[in-house]
């Protein structure tokens, strides 16, 4: 067994082969610090010369990866009930409520036509731009019990507006304050722990989703065919992700705020996430790239050493929004910094 390592000592590395095809011949693409936590040390992404693969080789052991994530980290930070919320915020939820409730809710409330499942193209489009999670929810509810998993559900916001729209609701979160606060603010059941084998039964889920979590998973292949083991035949996955082939990457070189070295283990694109999803036995369905200005502001404001974290003031959030039309272009263009794809359990597959 192991000694705990040190609190304040460096933080101890291995080195691992490819997480796709096992491959240990590599080549490095770039090193980088951390720019956000600053933990200490320069760490490595590597493409792996077989399958095209990029991954942070070395990387933290995994006895290790608490100390890459501080008490502020941001995701488990969004726990604050709706009344504590600026009201330009709240006024944005509400609007956002109205349409997601028309996009993922109930298929008897999805009336009209020429839009995706039903829904009149309308409502996909308000989806889409208020950067709601891209999800195939009203073809998963067709189909069986609407059971969905949250993989690295933090504080539960998501699962949280899902169970309000119909859905029996699990997140998993191995933060005990995340996984405490979606209980606890939104009654949200949660199982305190990492992604694993074992935790629910299998061929009982028909929607599982990964938001911004694959990348950070020592070993996504292995967790992705974990989740091919708890969807029903038909059952959805989703999983969004950064674009390592986005133009926020290629201007901003190590600077670019999705790598976020070194918590993000694997840097994805679109041929690698999908070569993933079809080894662990899913078959993709489509792909798709959801508008992001907060990625760009922030890689930004460190190209232009004007800030290391976004500014509270309003300035910054109007720079957000001034910068949406850029990103929508990127976005549809398959250049923005996030992706997401979208697939499903082959029927006849165990």
């Amino acid at each position: 067994m192991s000694a705990e390592p040190e609190p304040d000592g460096p933080i101890e590395m291995e080195t691992v082969a490819c997480g796709l095809c096992g491959s240990t011949d590599s080549r490095v693409e770039l090193r980088a610090p951390d720019h956000l936590h600053h933990v200490p040390g320069l760490f490595t992404i590597v493409r792996c010369t077989r399958c095209g693969l990029a991954f942070q080789n070395p990387r933290p052991r995994f006895d290790q990866v608490g100390r890459l994530y501080p008490d502020a980290y941001g995701p488990h930070q969004d726990a604050r009930p709706p009344d504590d919320l600026p009201p330009l915020t709240r006024w944005g939820r509400t609007i956002e409520r109205a349409a997601a409730s028309r996009y993922y809710g109930p298929l008897s409330e999805a009336k009209g036509g020429g839009g995706r499942a039903g829904l009149p193209s309308l409502w996909v489009l308000a989806a889409r731009v208020l950067q709601l999670p891209v999800l195939p929810p009203n073809e998963a509810r067709a189909q069986g019990p609407s059971r969905v998993l949250d993989i690295g559900c933090s504080t539960g916001r998501f699962l949280a507006h899902m169970k309000s729209w119909g859905w029996d609701v699990q997140g998993v979160e191995p933060d005990s304050t995340a996984a405490g606060c979606a209980q606890a603010l939104f009654g949200v059941p949660v199982v305190n722990e990492a992604f694993g084998r074992g935790l629910f039964e299998p061929e009982s889920l028909a929607l599982v989703t990964m938001w911004n979590v694959l990348e950070h998973l020592p070993d996504p292949l292995d967790s992705l065919s974990e989740v091919t083991r708890l969807l029903r035949p038909g059952g959805w996955f989703v999983a969004q992700v950064p674009n390592l082939k986005s133009l926020e990457v290629r201007l901003a070189g190590d600077k670019a705020f999705q790598l976020d070295l070194p918590r993000h283990f694997y840097h994805l694109e679109a041929a690698t996430l999908s070569a993933l999803v079809t080894k662990a036995g899913l078959r993709p369905a489509r792909i798709v790239y959801p508008v992001e200005p907060f990625s760009l502001y922030m890689s930004l404001g460190r190209m232009l050493k004007a800030f290391r974290r976004p500014p509270s003031s309003r300035g910054g959030i109007w720079l957000q929004r001034l910068l949406w039309p850029l990103c929508a272009i990127l976005s549809w263009s398959g250049s923005g910094a996030q992706m997401a794809v979208l697939a499903t359990k082959p029927v006849g597959a165990e």
